[in-house]
């Protein structure tokens, strides 16, 4: 096995979208165990991945651009958040 942790750096998030297109929405992200700071990183990636997919109107767009722009909202709130 890997490396162990007093801390678990994974996070997921699940959401329920109800009104049309409804859909369910989970996202698991896998933390870097050897970067501080990782189990913050990893929850806010899965929750803005999460609220991205479940909070688009466009629903007529491909699901791959909508994941597409998920992940780099996911990308951006890291980011921002390391500053």
């Amino acid at each position: 096995m890997g490396r162990r942790h007093h801390t678990n750096q994974d996070a997921l998030c699940l959401a329920v979208r109800s009104t049309p297109p409804q859909a369910a929405v989970l996202a698991i992200s896998d933390g870097v165990t050897t970067a501080e700071g990782s189990e913050v990183a990893s929850l806010l990636a899965a929750e803005t991945v999460v609220a991205s997919l479940t909070g688009q109107s466009d629903a007529d767009a491909p699901i791959k651009e909508r994941m597409v722009d998920a992940f780099k909202a996911a990308h951006e709130a890291v980011m921002a958040d390391r500053d």
